[in-house]
């Protein structure tokens, strides 16, 4: 059985695939954050980052709505 071999470029490549895909996009976007522009890669990543932090306000108020529900429980025991 083979291997395939890369030259850096496309070892480079498919880290910054990988890495983006971590950021949440998905293949299509990435496909075009590839071929973008330093401009138009800066915004994509600062629209991901707005998204990214709104989701996780949204986390947070959710694990402190659900914090709040099991210390009721808890209470509700101990009387």
């Amino acid at each position: 059985m083979g291997y395939l071999l890369y030259d850096s470029s496309a070892q480079q490549r498919v880290r910054r695939i990988r890495k983006y895909q971590t950021y949440g996009f998905q293949i299509k976007q990435i496909a075009l954050l590839l071929g973008a522009s330093d401009e138009v890669l800066q915004l994509e990543l600062e629209k991901r980052l707005s998204e990214l932090r709104s989701q996780s306000r949204c986390m947070e108020k959710t694990i402190s709505e659900i914090e709040a529900e099991i210390d009721q429980y808890k209470k509700k025991k101990e009387n």
